[in-house]
């Protein structure tokens, strides 16, 4: 089996508008954060493509989350 990597992209809060928050497009303090998490993830490429999956994503689940903007 292969794992593939997931990007999460927050809850808002509320169980009914979860289908509504995941299918907006991002906003611009968002969208930056998403680009962060990608650019971490194309860092470890190398890892992932000889077959270290359990390294590349130890790497990037130990990283500090990125920090959303204040509302």
């Amino acid at each position: 089996t292969c794992a593939l990597p997931i990007l999460g992209v927050g809850h808002p809060g509320q169980s009914d508008e979860v289908i509504t928050f995941v299918l907006h497009r991002p906003g611009s303090d968002e969208q930056a954060l998403i680009d962060e998490s990608i650019d971490a993830a194309m860092q470890e490429m190398p890892r992932i493509v000889a077959g270290d999956m359990a390294g590349a994503m130890n790497t990037l689940h130990r990283r500090s989350a990125p920090k959303a903007a204040e509302d």
